[in-house]
């Protein structure tokens, strides 16, 4: 039997006005959410929240935090906001990407934080309806997280 090393990973579906944030990875040459690894010791939904704005310079709010800080207030201890799901990726047959994947949404007060071109569109970055994702450089899982993303935010009665 082969051993298989597993990383943590994690990656988000920026949605604002029913499109995603995606760019083009440029060793993969696939479009892809922003995301990346954990770090020791990091929790996965700040390590989402700071590939975001490591990748974008945007500042996002998660699907899950309000829920979470709800939660930590009742049981008097942290609640880790709950991804959306969690995928296991097979990098290569003895490397694999255990991937918590969180939607986000850009808050109207937020954006980047230079002035001048922002950096998600110098990064490589750009917004796409889930329904323009049809390509063979694009990936299942993300035409799949983009569709339900979008849905996620247009079915909430306001951002949660």
């Amino acid at each position: 039997m082969t051993e298989v090393t597993r990383h943590f990973t994690a990656t988000t579906f920026v949605v604002s006005g029913g499109r995603v944030l995606l760019h083009r990875h440029p060793k993969q040459r696939l479009w892809l959410p922003p995301g990346g690894h954990i770090e020791r010791d990091e929790l996965p939904h700040v390590a989402a929240v700071r590939e975001v704005e490591e990748e974008t310079g945007l500042t996002v709010h998660l699907h899950s935090e309000v829920l979470a800080a709800a939660m930590s207030e009742e049981m008097k201890c942290l609640v880790v906001p709950q991804p959306a799901f969690i995928l296991i990726e097979d990098i290569n047959p003895f490397h694999q990407h255990i991937d918590f994947t969180y939607y986000a949404c850009v808050p109207a007060s937020s954006g980047t934080k230079e002035v001048g071109t922002p950096s998600w569109q110098t990064n490589g970055f750009d917004w796409f309806p889930p329904d323009a994702l049809t390509g063979d450089d694009v990936p299942e899982n993300v035409r799949a997280g983009a569709r339900r993303a979008v849905r996620y935010f247009e079915s909430a009665a306001e951002p949660r």
